[in-house]
């Protein structure tokens, strides 16, 4: 009886060794991407003078056209930045070219010498650009 025990813990044994082995996945283990439970924001989220500037190149890389150039840098349909871009508009209103690149120009200008402000002041800026532009062609 001790004999067939042992056979039968022998066998058990081997078979459960068996079962193990062949769960266990083949190749290299992949572990999925840390998922980041942070509520930290991006620099181009906090930064205004990035998010335009950003915005802005997005438009003119896709050679935008006014009506999406008045909605893209003015998604929340605010009226003094709806009035501002309407007024860099009738600098050209065939193309946005020239107002994305004054847009731009003021971007990287502010950078340097004030890090903090606004859209509003930023787009006032490129309309004052867009003035002297105009006034000195």
């Amino acid at each position: 009886m001790t004999e067939l025990f042992t056979w039968a813990a022998m066998l058990g044994i081997v078979a459960g060794a068996f079962l193990m082995a062949r769960s266990r996945p083949r190749g290299p283990r992949v572990l999925p991407p840390p998922r980041s439970r942070s509520t930290v924001r991006t620099f181009q989220e906090t930064n205004p003078i990035a998010r335009l500037f950003l915005e802005t190149r997005s438009l003119q890389e896709s050679a935008a056209n006014w009506p999406r150039v008045l909605k893209g840098l003015n998604a929340d349909d605010v009226p003094h930045i709806r009035t501002l871009l309407l007024e860099l508009r009738a600098f050209d209103t065939s193309s946005p070219r020239a107002a994305l690149a004054a847009i731009e120009a003021v971007c990287i200008e502010c950078k340097r010498v004030s890090p903090q402000v606004t859209r509003e002041a930023l787009l006032e800026r490129a309309l004052l650009r867009m003035k002297d532009l105009a006034a000195a062609g």
